[in-house]
């Protein structure tokens, strides 16, 4: 019997890996295989969360029904095992909609505390094949944060700039280099506040002096950090703007504790100059689950929008607008926008 409650927990090791490996952003296998983007695949990696909950529950009821005398101080194995199912229950009931949404916050340290304690107690437990599962985590990791994020800020991991560069700038010349500053550097980025407690974050798409580009596509978003703010705290944003503008733009509306930070720091002239701080990006994300881009395919689109989300519907129409123009088969739109 004790084989079989050992070989019981080679699933939960299996589904803990699958969690891990659902939960890495820049996934292209899964993208290239299956068409489903970083958004729609935590779907899975929610429900293979559930799945872990359910074999590891089971496995613990088929431990438990073969011993007469549980004496858990004594046993390790069995201390690391309740800490994980434990820590996976309450982190998975923290995952919940209407937390998650409410105290973004709160989940996302709590998520870091808890998989952490998950993954120490499961190779503590015997369940070394969880590592699996994690070790392309931490290379998206390291690529997002420490490798991508840097080079749309400063060009290179080191962010060493030469002094020609504000000559450039000024000359206001498209001259291009071989040398990389950063598509979304501090001296390339804009922020200002608008109307209605809004601040608007936004940077050349083809950076002058060097030819950078910032490619994303309609339906897209991205992650932003200020480090002045918080250097640990990164929210998801949609781009407001089309991907054939020359600006990529974000409008953030004052909705919280970090937005509202953002918008008091943020000048109130949008005159006044370049970002009075440094900001990071990590994206774009998401893709659109239908093809606006062929007429053939859809000749109709309807659009739901309400607060904030009219900025995606304007950067779908803005889209649809540069097709048009740009086609000779595309039929004239027929807009109609409702208000309240």
């Amino acid at each position: 019997m004790n084989c079989d409650v050992k070989g019981s927990g080679n699933s939960p090791s299996i589904a803990v890996a699958a969690v891990f490996a659902s939960s890495v952003r820049n996934n292209s296998l899964l993208v290239a295989l299956t068409g489903i983007s970083f958004k729609r695949a935590l779907f899975y990696h929610k429900l293979f969360a559930f799945v872990t909950i359910i074999l590891t529950a089971l496995h613990g009821l088929a431990y438990i029904s073969t011993r007469n005398n549980l004496n858990i101080e004594d046993n390790p194995k069995v201390m690391s095992g309740m800490a994980a199912f434990i820590a996976m229950v309450v982190l998975y009931l923290l995952s919940l909609e209407w937390i998650h949404r409410r105290f973004h916050e709160f989940f996302v340290r709590t998520h870091w505390v808890l998989f952490i304690v998950i993954l120490v107690a499961a190779v503590i437990h015997g369940g070394v094949f969880a590592l699996v599962g994690i070790l392309p985590w931490e290379i998206d990791l390291v690529y997002r944060l420490a490798y991508r994020s840097r080079i749309y800020s400063n060009g290179t991991l080191c962010g060493r700039k030469p002094r020609s560069l504000a000559y450039d700038l000024n000359t206001r010349t498209p001259t291009k280099t071989s040398k990389k500053y950063g598509v979304a550097a501090r001296d390339q980025l804009e922020i200002f506040q608008l109307a209605h407690d809004i601040t608007c974050i936004r940077f050349p798409r083809v950076r002058l002096d060097t030819g950078e580009e910032f490619k994303y596509k309609a339906g897209q978003y991205a992650f932003l950090c200020v480090p002045t703010l918080s250097s640990l705290e990164w929210h998801p944003f949609s781009f407001s703007s089309s991907p054939h503008e020359d600006y990529a733009t974000f409008h953030i509306k004052a909705v919280g504790d970090w937005t509202m930070k953002l918008l008091q720091a943020a000048p109130e002239d949008r005159n006044e100059g370049k970002a009075p701080f440094e900001g990071l990006i990590d994206g774009p994300y998401g893709n659109l689950s239908i093809d606006i881009e062929d007429s053939a395919t859809y000749s109709h689109f309807v659009f739901f929008a309400e607060d904030m989300g009219v900025t995606s519907v304007y950067r779908e129409l803005a889209t649809q607008s540069v097709l048009f123009s740009q086609s000779t088969h595309f039929t004239s739109p027929t807009l109609c926008l409702v208000c309240q």
